[in-house]
């Protein structure tokens, strides 16, 4: 049997706790995008040569946000259908969005649990994959 070669990807969950909820800043891919256009989902992408996953993580955030990712947390590593992604988060400040600058996709924004679950039909908004990590981040931010 042939094993496909599953593509190694490091993403970037930016949080903020407003109150007892929590909201994470996540991409709305463009339309143009190879993988998922139009979808939303995480800021991240690739790991190239032989980078770590960390070291895509900082190479990633700073080609899409225009910043170093710094005090992130290991979140988990996820095999999906065609990917291995490996996700990390970090807590921000209130001033996130005027500390970056959204260099690909349309544009960033904040979600809550309940927006993001609340959606009609995840799946037709949110990349369908990013689902399981998602739901991990909301389940281990509350007792982190």
């Amino acid at each position: 049997m042939n094993q496909v070669k599953k593509r190694k990807v490091s993403v970037l969950i930016p949080y903020k706790k407003q109150g007892k909820d929590f909201f994470i800043y996540m991409q709305k891919r463009g339309m143009e995008a190879q993988g998922a256009p139009g979808k939303i989902g995480f800021f991240g992408g690739g790991l190239e040569n032989n980078e770590t996953a960390e070291q895509a993580l900082i190479r990633e955030i700073k080609e899409e946000l225009d910043i170093t990712p710094k005090d992130f947390w290991h979140l988990g590593d996820y095999e999906l259908e065609k990917s291995i992604l490996f996700a990390y988060c970090q807590e921000v400040g209130e001033s996130f969005e005027k500390e970056i600058k959204v260099l690909e996709g349309d544009y960033g924004e904040w979600f809550g649990e309940e927006k993001i679950f609340s959606t009609q039909d995840y799946a037709e908004k949110f990349i369908l994959n990013d689902k399981p990590v998602v739901i991990d981040f909301f389940e281990k931010v509350k007792i982190k």
